[in-house]
C-alpha cells in the first residue's frame, strides 16, 4: 500500500497530465477532496461540511479559501495552466493533506473516483492504482 506521503509525490507528476474535464475525487467519511483540469487551470474543491476552528485556520494556512454557503461549505485552490513542478506538487501536496486530516487519517480507507466529466470514461492514473476506486454514482 502506498503512504500518504508518497501520493503526493505520483499525484503531483499525475496532475501535469490530465486532459480537459478531467477529474480526479478522494473519498473518505462522507467528505471528498478533488481536482479538475479546466482549459485554464486546476481547480479543487474540498467538500468536507462543517470543520472546526481550527481545521479552518489550517486551510487557510495551506492556501485553501472558503466559498459556497453556510449549510454547504466549499474550500477552494486554484492553479493557472500550464503548472509548474512547484505548484502542482503544491497542489498535490494540500489534497492529499486534506484527504489525510479530514477523510481518512488511515489511507487504506481512501477510496478514488477519476473520470472525464464530459464522457465519464475512467482515467486511469498510476498514483491512484493502490488506492480503492470508488463505486461509481451513475
Amino acid at each position: 500500500m502506498v503512504t500518504y506521503d508518497e501520493l503526493v509525490d505520483r499525484l503531483a507528476v499525475d496532475l501535469a497530465y490530465l486532459d480537459v474535464r478531467d477529474f480526479v475525487s478522494l473519498l473518505g467519511n462522507d467528505r471528498a477532496v478533488q481536482v479538475i483540469q479546466e482549459p485554464d487551470g486546476q481547480h479543487a474543491e474540498l467538500l468536507a461540511g462543517p470543520l472546526e476552528p481550527a481545521e479552518q485556520e489550517a486551510l487557510r494556512r495551506a492556501g485553501w479559501q472558503l466559498g459556497g454557503t453556510p449549510k454547504r461549505p466549499i474550500w477552494t485552490v486554484d492553479v493557472p495552466w500550464p503548472p509548474t513542478a512547484d505548484s502542482a506538487r503544491g497542489l498535490a501536496e494540500r489534497i492529499v493533506d486534506a484527504a489525510r486530516t479530514l477523510l481518512a487519517p488511515d489511507i487504506d480507507n481512501l477510496e478514488y473516483d477519476a473520470r472525464n466529466y464530459n464522457t465519464w470514461d475512467p482515467v486511469d492514473l498510476p498514483s491512484l492504482r493502490d488506492l480503492r476506486r470508488a463505486p461509481s454514482p451513475r
